[in-house]
């Protein structure tokens, strides 16, 4: 379920930040408005789908009759695109190549998650170098902006450390 949620949030955030950077597609940074607050309606929709997924990992979802893994992770899977992309279009064109690096990171955190589901340790440790080291070029890059992670990833405009 992770890998799914980060893998789908690393593909249509690198297809929306390539459209930006080829001039295809346009977006600045908003920090607040309707899209910040689709942003936080589609977390919560996806952190509640990894609640159902855990509760029917159990024998006692008598409660949940009709809904199985599959359907809401098919769901999780879109809401969660839907996600890569409205933060992908929320962050400033400065911004943009150190949200490459960031999702970079996370493709690196999603295949260390599939190499521990699948017990692959090659799987995960590679996901790890992938990950820490997208993490750490993303810290660096953004120090050198004086810039904090948070409010690149937040489309926090002019916020300096």
């Amino acid at each position: 379920f992770l890998a799914t949620f980060i893998g789908s949030i690393t593909t249509t955030g690198s297809l929306v930040a390539f459209g930006k950077l080829s001039g295809r597609l346009s977006g600045g940074s908003s920090g607040s408005g309707a899209l910040s607050k689709l942003v936080n309606l589609l977390l919560l929709l996806c952190v509640g789908g990894l609640s159902v997924t855990s509760v029917l990992s159990h024998e006692n979802a008598w409660f949940l009759y009709g809904i199985n893994d599959l359907n809401v992770i098919y769901v999780v899977a879109a809401l969660s695109s839907l996600l890569g992309a409205t933060l992908t279009l929320s962050i400033g064109a400065a911004d943009t190549p150190v949200l490459i690096t960031l999702l970079n990171s996370y493709s690196g955190w999603a295949l260390a998650a599939e190499g521990f589901l699948l017990s692959s340790p090659v799987l995960t440790a590679v996901g790890a170098l992938i990950g820490c080291s997208g993490g750490i070029l993303t810290q660096i890059m953004c120090s050198n902006m004086n810039r904090e992670v948070l409010s690149v990833v937040l489309g926090g405009g002019g916020s300096r450390k």
